[in-house]
């Protein structure tokens, strides 16, 4: 008599929402009959569960049910068919959490700082069995799906190295609920989303996807929730721009698979790299921040931990030390994800950016965050925040109660200037580029999270084009000489293209990314409310022209990477109406990416003062 799935010596079985297990489990036998159970805790017999009967065996296989053991624990379970028996020995009910991502999960941390183990929280190993979690998680060298030797064929272990965030997490969540805690390790270093694609969960075990359902699959086909720290290796010209698309499909996917359709996920923002300092580096280290620190506006019952204040044990991974801060922040941010009686509030998030105007004239920028547990402070001067247009440009900022201050020097900003900075798509961050110093936090030692570039006249502002369409490539002479209205060009053919906060590029560039000359057309569309001046503000990396209602109103032939968001300013009188607005973008022989847009309301101020609502664009989906 063996168990296949749902049942190992040492477990943490997921209890339901009554506080019992309901646990599913299969395998092999010679008998025929009832299958019945005996519980034991503590050395005494469960009441009602001397030989209760579960399930039932027939041509060599047995299927039952364990539904109402108590959470808690250690169990001794004794599984009988007739005279086959089979004894399991420190089985718990409480909670499962997926362990999900790259390095950074895995554990990379000094292992020297690995909390203690403590026998009611659990660990299911990469070789399929349970014990106390202790540091290391992943061990690849003993991992039984194929895809982790794969991956790293003759991998060791450092006997160094090894701290994650999943053992002091477990151990937060326990001493906070007393319910007894399993992790399951299915995370690997330097893995991307493709990796993690649930197309392939065809291959089973011989991808990332497909092991991580099998690992649910043999814990019972339920858990508690997903923690997900992986974008680091999406921090690449190509991938970036589809992380947000690549990460809600796999959320979704996860979802759909598990049967859990809200899923409770926390995923972590990606933290510092101190070995890399080129430009286009910082730029899609911030653009992997800014989406995951989004995401959970687009997927619900998700949220996301900030860690840009952690220290490092190496140029990438988390010290071990800040592993166990990282782990208890994940308790505290799945606890309020759950509603948990007692939990703290969700991570801190931004609210707001304005422009405004101190007491002594000086014009200051007001950011504003939810969720702050007491004030905003810092351990010594107040750092992190920076503008894209110098780094360096921020001198001061003023943390106090949910809000931090940041003055801007002299009266040189006031007025116009002002005006025409705050305009500009060189905007405020925090936590810029791969190797910031950042160190405000709340009351109860939370994080800001990372964010920006952001634009902080955003009140005039839509947001950036979402629902653009991109036409397939035409070959043709990239000097646009020869170009006329995009209405007149026969066999155009559109498809939807993919969005990332502040461009858009096509999904399927690289099958086109030749030196031959060609030029592809964006467009989308806009209702206007009303009449009223705007301004455009694009970004491209091609020689381009852009049309309004097939009428050329922008030409730049000298167009070269990067897409700089909202470098050109195009101003407009805008009726009301409809207005479909078309970029023609020459591929500049296989260099060129793509577009950004977004409308700004000119003369707000003046619309207000009239009494009248401020309406802006809208995007026709």
């Amino acid at each position: 008599m063996k168990v296949v799935k749902g049942l190992f010596s040492g477990m943490v079985m997921q209890r339901d929402a009554k506080g019992g297990s309901c646990q599913i489990f299969s395998g092999i036998c010679q008998n025929t009959g009832t299958v019945s159970v005996a519980v034991i805790k503590a050395g005494k017999m469960l009441k009602n569960w001397q030989a209760k009967i579960v399930g039932q065996a027939a041509k060599g296989v047995f299927n039952g049910v364990l539904s109402g053991i108590p959470t808690g624990g250690p169990y001794q379970i004794t599984l009988a068919i007739g005279t086959e028996k089979l004894k399991l020995r420190d089985l718990y009910v409480g909670d499962l959490w997926m362990l999900g991502g790259q390095s950074n999960m895995e554990g990379v941390g000094n292992l020297i700082d690995a909390p203690r183990p403590i026998k009611e929280v659990r660990a299911f190993y990469l070789d399929n069995h349970w014990a106390a979690a202790r540091d290391p998680l992943h061990r690849f060298d003993i991992a039984l799906a194929e895809i982790h030797q794969k991956l790293n064929p003759g991998w060791k272990p450092n006997p160094g190295k090894g701290v994650g965030p999943a053992v002091a997490f477990g151990q937060a969540m326990f001493k906070t609920t007393g319910v007894p805690q399993g992790v399951i390790a299915s995370a690997h270093g330097g893995t991307t989303m493709v990796q993690w694609s649930p197309t392939l969960k065809k291959l089973g075990n011989g991808s990332l996807y497909g092991a991580m359902l099998e690992r649910f699959k043999l814990n019972g086909g339920r858990i508690a929730g997903l923690l997900w720290y992986q974008g680091c290796a999406d921090a690449i010209v190509d991938a970036a721009p589809l992380y947000t698309k690549r990460m809600t499909e796999f959320i979704k996917a996860v979802r759909k698979d598990f049967h859990q359709p809200d899923l409770p996920v926390a995923i972590v923002q990606i933290g510092r790299l101190t070995d890399q300092c080129e430009a286009m580096i910082d730029r899609l280290w911030m653009s992997i921040r800014e989406q995951q620190r989004l995401l959970p506006k687009r997927l619900k019952n998700l949220t996301c931990v900030p860690v840009i204040d952690l220290d490092t044990d190496d140029p990438i991974h988390l010290s071990g030390k800040d592993q166990i801060v990282l782990g208890r922040r994940l308790a505290e941010a799945m606890r309020s994800l759950r509603k948990e009686r007692g939990a703290l509030p969700p991570p801190i998030e931004l609210d707001s950016v304005q422009s405004v105007m101190l007491p002594n004239g000086i014009a200051a920028v007001e950011v504003k965050f939810k969720n702050v547990i007491g004030t905003l402070q810092s351990a010594g001067r107040p750092v992190g925040f920076a503008s894209t247009r110098s780094i360096n440009e921020i001198f001061k900022c003023i943390p106090s109660g949910n809000k931090v201050v940041i003055p801007l020097w002299t009266s040189m900003f006031i007025g116009d200037e002002l005006k025409k900075r705050l305009r500009s798509e060189q905007g405020l961050c925090y936590g810029y580029g791969t190797n910031p110093y950042c160190n405000i936090v709340d009351s109860a030692g939370r994080s800001l999270p990372a964010f920006g570039p952001l634009q902080t006249g955003a009140s005039s502002l839509t947001d950036y084009a979402r629902n653009m369409e991109v036409s397939d490539p035409v070959f043709v002479k990239e000097s646009m000489d020869h170009l006329v209205a995009p209405s007149s060009q026969n066999g155009l053919i559109f498809h939807r293209a993919p969005s990332t906060d502040y461009y858009v590029t096509p999904s399927d560039r690289i099958k086109y990314a030749d030196p031959k000359e060609k030029i592809r057309y964006f467009r989308t569309a806009y209702n206007c409310p009303e009449e009223m001046d705007v301004a455009l503000l694009i970004g491209y990396d091609g020689p381009v022209i852009l049309y309004d209602n097939d009428r050329e109103i922008f030409r730049d032939p000298n167009g070269a990477n990067p897409i700089i968001a909202a470098g050109k300013v195009v101003k407009q009188h805008w009726p009301n109406g409809r207005h479909e607005l078309v970029f023609a973008l020459a591929l500049n022989h296989g260099s060129a990416w793509g577009v950004s847009l977004r409308i700004e309301r000119c003369n707000v101020k003046r619309t207000a003062a009239a009494g009248k609502t401020v309406l802006l664009p809208v995007e026709i989906d």
